[in-house]
C-alpha cells in the first residue's frame, strides 16, 4: 500500500469514528467540565530552573490526574527587589489586577511568595486553598491562623551533602561553604552554627562561611586553597552580570577551572564543574506539590491534608568529576546516581550478522511471494475508498485532508460547492496557490485555513466558529475542527478539517438571549410606571382632597364664624407641597432624559465648594430641626476652589440631605463633612437612619430602583433620585459610593476632581443664588418628606 493510500485510509477512519460518535454536536451544545484556575506565585524572574523545574513537575502530576487547569505565573522578582516597601507595593499591585479574579488555588514557589500569602492571601484571595513548596526551615506555629494551607517543605540536606564529602576526601582541613544574605541564607547560616562545631571538635576541620561569593571576580581565592580544601554550594553565589546564578547557562563558566572538589544540594548545579552530593530535584519536588494540589482541586480541604516535612532528595554525581578527582564509583552510597556516564561500543559478531541477511532474504522472498496478493488488496482498497468517497459526499458538512504542507488531498462535495472549487483544479494546492485563481471563494478559504499550522505544529485537535457570508446568501456560521494524523514517530503528516453549520443553533441562542432581556426590559418598565402612577396620583388626591374641602367650606360660610380661615391655610400649604412633589417628579424625569440623550450641559464656574457646601448645610438646619434632627456641618480646610456647576451641587447635596432625613427618625443625626485630599475634594452625608441592607446597596443607584418596592410603602419616592445625583455627580467627573449598614446608618462619598477653568473669575455662592429661589428649590427637594 502507497504512501497516499495510507494517508487516506487514515483520512476516512478519523472522519468515521467523528461522524458516528460525535454527531450531536451540530444539533446541541457540549458541556466540558471547566478548567481548574491555578495561580503560581513565584519568588523569583522568568528563566530560573530551579522554579520552571518545579512548575514542570506541577504540570506533569496534574496532567496525570487527568484534571483540566488553566495556569497563570506571577514572578515577584524578590532576588532583585525586595524590603517591606517593595513587597507593599507587589500587594497593592496584585490587589488591583485580581480583584474581579476567582481562583481554584494558588501555589507558592518559595519563601518570599509564602510568606507574602500567609500574610495577605485572606485580602487578596479569600478563601482560596493554598499549596506551598520550597519553603525552608518549616515550623507548624507558621499556619496557626492559616487554615487553608498545606504543602511541601524544602529541607536542604546539609548534614548530608558534607558526611560524603568529608568521607570521600578524608585529608579535608579547610571547609569553604558560599551562602547568600537573604532570609533563606540567614536560616542557613543558622543551620550551619548548629552542626559546625561537632565537625571542628571530631574532625579538627576549619570552617569559612562566605555570603554573596562573585564567582567571576573572587574565584582566584577558590585557586589558591590546598587539596585539602573543599567547597559546598549552598546559594549565594553571583557573577558581575547576574545577581544570584539560578540558571544552568551560567553554570558553565564558574566551576570548570577551580582546582577544589566542590559539592552541592541542587540538581540545576550537576554537570557544571560540581561533583554532586544529596540532590534535591525541582521537578520531583514539583510532582508532590502537583499531587498535593490535585486533592485539593477535588474539594479535599488544606487541613485535611498533612505538610509533606520531608522533601525528596538523592544521591547523584558527575562521572566527569569523580574521574578528575579519583574517586571511584564503590565509595559512593548505595543506589547513588552517576550522569555523563561514557558510552559503551559494541562489536556485532559475525554469526548475528549472517542471521539478519537470511532473515531480510527471507522476508524478500515473501514478498515476491505475495505480489498478487498485493494487487488484489490493492484493487479492494480502491473499492474500499470509492465507497467512502461516496459516504462523505452524502454528509452536509464540509470535509477536506491536508498534508503537512497544507496542500488540498481529498474533499467532498460540500466543501466543493460552498468554496466553488468545481472549475478549478484544486488537488495538490496550497491555500495560498487556490486564492491566486479566479472564481473561488476567497474569503471563505482566508478563514478555513485558521488554526492549520498550530494543529499540525502542536498535534492537537483545535476547534474554533467563523462567520461566512457569500454574495447573496444568508449568513453561515461553521464550527471548523481541525484533527492532525499522528504517523508512527508522532509526527503530524496530514490535517483532517471538518466544517459544520450551527447557524441554526446559533441563532436560536442568540433569539433565546434577546428575549430574556425584552422580558427583563419589560418587567422593568411596567414596574417603573406602576410606581410613577402612584407618584402622580398621591399628590393629586390629596391636593383634590384640600380643594373638595375649601368648596364645602364656602358652601356653608354663612353657617360659620370667619376663624375658618387657619383651615384654608393648612389645606393649601397641603396643596402647595405635593405641586412641588410633582415638579420634583417631573424635574428629574426631564433632567434624566437629557442626560440620556447628551443635551445636558453643566454651567461651570470658579467656586469655593466649601462655601457651596455650608451655604447648602445651613439652608436645611431649621428644616432638619424640625423633624427632630440635628444636622452639623464640618470641614478641615475654609477654601478650596474648583470648577463646578453650583445650581447642580446644590441639588445633588439638597437630595442626599432630603433622603437622609426621610430615612432617620426623629432624635437622629445628619452630618455633612468636606474633606481636602489634594487633587480630590471628598463630601461625604452620614446620617444615623435605618440603613439599607447589603443585598440591596449594590442597585441604589440603578434608576427607578427602591429598596421598598410596595405601594403602601411608608416613605415616598420614585426611584429616580439616587440615579440622578450619581449622573450628575459622575458629570462633573467625579464619583459616588455607598457606605452603610442596616439599622445603623448610610453615608454617602462623593469625590470631585480638583481644577479651575484658566482665565475665570471665582465666584461668590452667595452672591449667585437668589435667597427665594433657593427656599423654593429646598420646598421641591423635601415635598416627598410627611
Amino acid at each position: 500500500m502507497n504512501f497516499r493510500g495510507k494517508i487516506i485510509k487514515h483520512f476516512f477512519f478519523i472522519f468515521l469514528v467523528y461522524f458516528f460518535f460525535n454527531s450531536h454536536i451540530a444539533f446541541a451544545n457540549t458541556t466540558e467540565e471547566p478548567e481548574k484556575k491555578i495561580l503560581i506565585l513565584n519568588s523569583y524572574h522568568k528563566d530560573v530552573k530551579w522554579s520552571d523545574d518545579i512548575i514542570a513537575g506541577i504540570k506533569s502530576s496534574l496532567k496525570a490526574s487527568d484534571i483540566k487547569f488553566d495556569i497563570h505565573v506571577e514572578y515577584m522578582d524578590t532576588k532583585k527587589f525586595y524590603g517591606e516597601n517593595y513587597i507593599k507595593s507587589l500587594y497593592e499591585m496584585y490587589k488591583n489586577k485580581y480583584k474581579n479574579s476567582k481562583f481554584d488555588s494558588i501555589i507558592s514557589i518559595d519563601n518570599a511568595a509564602f510568606d507574602f500569602l500567609r500574610e495577605y492571601s485572606k485580602e487578596l484571595f479569600p478563601n482560596t486553598p493554598m499549596v506551598f513548596c520550597g519553603v525552608n526551615y518549616f515550623k507548624d506555629s507558621m499556619l496557626e491562623s492559616n487554615s487553608l494551607f498545606t504543602g511541601v517543605v524544602e529541607n536542604i540536606p546539609i548534614k548530608e551533602t558534607l558526611d560524603l564529602a568529608l568521607n570521600l576526601h578524608k585529608n579535608t582541613k579547610n571547609v569553604i561553604i558560599i551562602v547568600s544574605n537573604s532570609v533563606t541564607g540567614k536560616a542557613t547560616k543558622n543551620a550551619l552554627n548548629e552542626i559546625i562545631p561537632y565537625y571542628v571538635k571530631a574532625f579538627n576541620i576549619n570552617f569559612t562561611i562566605t555570603e554573596n561569593f562573585n564567582l567571576v571576580n573572587d574565584k582566584e581565592e577558590l585557586k589558591q586553597h590546598s587539596k585539602d580544601t573543599i567547597a559546598l554550594l549552598l546559594s549565594g553565589y553571583t557573577t558581575d552580570y547576574q545577581d544570584n546564578i539560578m540558571t544552568e547557562r551560567d553554570g558553565d563558566i564558574i566551576l570548570n577551572d577551580v582546582p577544589i572538589p566542590v559539592y552541592a544540594t541542587w540538581d540545576f548545579l550537576l554537570n557544571h564543574g560540581v561533583i554532586g552530593g544529596k540532590i534535591l530535584s525541582g521537578k520531583s519536588h514539583g510532582e508532590v506539590v502537583g499531587l498535593l494540589t490535585s486533592r485539593v482541586l477535588m474539594g479535599i480541604n488544606p487541613s485535611n491534608i498533612p505538610v509533606v516535612k520531608n522533601s525528596e532528595s538523592q544521591y547523584v554525581f558527575d562521572y566527569k568529576q569523580l574521574l578528575k578527582y579519583s574517586i571511584k564509583s564503590a565509595y559512593l552510597p548505595k543506589n547513588s546516581i552517576i550522569n555523563n556516564l561514557p558510552i559503551k561500543s559494541y562489536t556485532i559478531p559475525t554469526q548475528l550478522i549472517w542471521f539478519f541477511v537470511i532473515l531480510i532474504i527471507t522476508l524478500l522472498s515473501f514478498l515476491i511471494l505475495n505480489i498478487s496478493e498485493r494487487r488484489d488488496a490493492k484493487a479492494a482498497l480502491i473499492e474500499s475508498e470509492e465507497r467512502l468517497r461516496t459516504l462523505i459526499n452524502t454528509f452536509p458538512a464540509l470535509i477536506c485532508l491536508k498534508d503537512s504542507k497544507g496542500r488540498w488531498v481529498e474533499t467532498n462535495k460540500a466543501a466543493i460547492e460552498f468554496f466553488n472549487l468545481d472549475p478549478v483544479l484544486w488537488k495538490g494546492k496550497t491555500d495560498k496557490e487556490l486564492l491566486e485563481l479566479n472564481d473561488v471563494y476567497i474569503e471563505g478559504i482566508l478563514k478555513y485555513q485558521n488554526f492549520d499550522n498550530l494543529a499540525l505544529k502542536k498535534a492537537q485537535v483545535t476547534k474554533h466558529t467563523e462567520v461566512f457570508k457569500k454574495d447573496t446568501e444568508e449568513e453561515k456560521i461553521l464550527e471548523i475542527i481541525k484533527m492532525p494524523i499522528i504517523d508512527a514517530n508522532n509526527n503530524s503528516n496530514s490535517l483532517v478539517v471538518i466544517g459544520q453549520d450551527i447557524t441554526s443553533l446559533v441563532k436560536a441562542q442568540e433569539n433565546k438571549r434577546l428575549l430574556n432581556e425584552l422580558v427583563a426590559y419589560e418587567n422593568l418598565r411596567t414596574e417603573f410606571f406602576a410606581n410613577l402612577s402612584h407618584e402622580l396620583r398621591t399628590p393629586l388626591n390629596v391636593i383634590l382632597s384640600a380643594l373638595q374641602y375649601i368648596e364645602l367650606i364656602h358652601a356653608n360660610y354663612n353657617e360659620h364664624q370667619h376663624n375658618n380661615f387657619e383651615s384654608y391655610s393648612k389645606y393649601t400649604s397641603i396643596m402647595k407641597q405635593n405641586c412641588y412633589r410633582l415638579v420634583r417628579i417631573v424635574n428629574n424625569l426631564i433632567d434624566i432624559t437629557k442626560i440620556d440623550s447628551g443635551y445636558f450641559e453643566l454651567e461651570l464656574e470658579n467656586y469655593n465648594i466649601v462655601e457651596v457646601i455650608e451655604e447648602i448645610s445651613l439652608s436645611v438646619a431649621s428644616y432638619a430641626e424640625t423633624n427632630g434632627l440635628s444636622l452639623i456641618f464640618d470641614t478641615d480646610v475654609e477654601e478650596k476652589i474648583i470648577a463646578c456647576d453650583a445650581n447642580m451641587i446644590e441639588r445633588i447635596i439638597l437630595n442626599l440631605i432630603s433622603n437622609a432625613i426621610k430615612f432617620t427618625d426623629s432624635g437622629g443625626q445628619i452630618s455633612i463633612n468636606v474633606y481636602d485630599l489634594s487633587d480630590t475634594i471628598q463630601i461625604s452625608v452620614k446620617d444615623t437612619g435605618i440603613g439599607i441592607a447589603e443585598d440591596k446597596q449594590a442597585s441604589i443607584f440603578e434608576r427607578f430602583i427602591q429598596v421598598d418596592k410596595s405601594l403602601s410603602r411608608n416613605r415616598e419616592g420614585s426611584g429616580i433620585g439616587l440615579s440622578l445625583v450619581k449622573s450628575l455627580v459622575e458629570l462633573h467627573g467625579g464619583t459616588i459610593k455607598l457606605i452603610s449598614e442596616l439599622n445603623k446608618g448610610s453615608s454617602f462619598i462623593i469625590s470631585l476632581p480638583v481644577y479651575v477653568i484658566p482665565d475665570k473669575e471665582i465666584k461668590l455662592y452667595s452672591d449667585t443664588v437668589n435667597h427665594l429661589s433657593s427656599e423654593e428649590k429646598i420646598n421641591i427637594e423635601f415635598s416627598d418628606i410627611y
